[in-house]
């Protein structure tokens, strides 16, 4: 995602005004882009910065943190039960196994750890419905007050409330809401019905709640990521040489088994000569024998 948006950034530059979307991963993606991924980027012998024209970020259903939303996954979605989240450590052993079967690193820097670049004044909202089974709408609220920490005033924070489990798709429900925190910080025009649009007033102020309401989601999930990375210092030693034992003894079990599936048989164990049958050593028999063969004459 980093790889395309450097390429349309070549392309096209960013315009005086831009808007990031980002949803889900893309989210990730997008917060990444803020806090510095692409620096700066050279177009026509001239520096750009890549994050200095960017006016607004709208996030729906962010992936702070891949850790969490694995451990969402297995707890929320693949056990119904509830039973999988008693078990303990089981942030950690989800981190690694999705370590092995996926190109993911549990221990590198998550989104919710990193500090943004982008200017104080970027109105930036977030979207989450609180069905969400995917990606658990707790990291969103942990990075609204991570961005009110760090001291961005323009953020907001809109929440959904569907009866069935949603992912995404808030940010696109709330268009009329949008429509008006864009136009109120003068991103876009002032927001007006139009035929295909139906405008209707409302108070902006509900979707900045107090930070402090969500502290604590924010320290729950630094310091499960931070457990994490002291975790990874000794499992990963550690399941190299587990996976290098584990290889070692499945070749020598699948070597033996070739050896006993495709090696020729020797004489001394060929087991299928009937001994019950004497082989004939007398005369008559080997006359007879010859009697009952036709000879052809060529």
């Amino acid at each position: 995602c980093i790889k395309t948006f450097q390429k349309s950034l070549k392309d096209k530059c960013l315009a005086k005004k831009s808007i990031l979307v980002g949803t889900s991963e893309g989210g990730a993606t997008t917060l990444r882009i803020c806090a510095g991924a692409i620096p700066s980027i050279d177009i026509n012998g001239s520096t750009v910065d890549s994050a200095a024209n960017i006016s607004a970020v709208l996030l729906d259903a962010p992936a702070v943190s891949g850790n969490a939303a694995a451990y969402s996954v297995v707890t929320k979605i693949a056990d119904r039960t509830g039973l999988a989240a008693k078990i303990p450590g089981l942030y950690y052993i989800v981190a690694y196994i999705h370590s092995i079967v996926m190109p993911f690193q549990p221990e590198k820097q998550q989104p919710i750890e990193s500090d943004l670049c982008i200017k104080k004044n970027t109105v930036i909202v977030i979207a989450h419905d609180i069905s969400d089974n995917l990606v658990p709408i707790e990291g969103s609220h942990a990075l609204y007050t991570k961005l009110k920490d760090a001291g961005y005033q323009n953020v907001y924070f809109i929440e959904g409330h569907s009866e069935v489990p949603l992912h995404t798709g808030v940010l696109n429900a709330a268009t009329n809401i949008i429509r008006q925190i864009l136009s109120s910080h003068g991103i876009i025009p002032e927001t007006l019905s139009t035929p295909c649009y139906d405008y209707k007033p409302v108070d902006l102020t509900q979707f900045q709640p107090d930070p402090e309401v969500y502290r604590k989601e924010l320290d729950d999930i630094l310091r499960d990521e931070a457990s994490l990375k002291s975790f990874f210092k000794v499992a990963n030693p550690v399941g190299r040489v587990t996976a290098a034992s584990l290889t070692l003894f499945a070749g020598y079990k699948i070597a033996k088994w070739c050896k006993k599936k495709f090696d020729k048989p020797s004489a001394a164990n060929v087991d299928e000569i009937p001994l019950d049958e004497p082989i004939p050593n007398d005369a008559s028999s080997v006359e007879s024998s010859i009697d009952d063969c036709q000879l052809t004459q060529i």
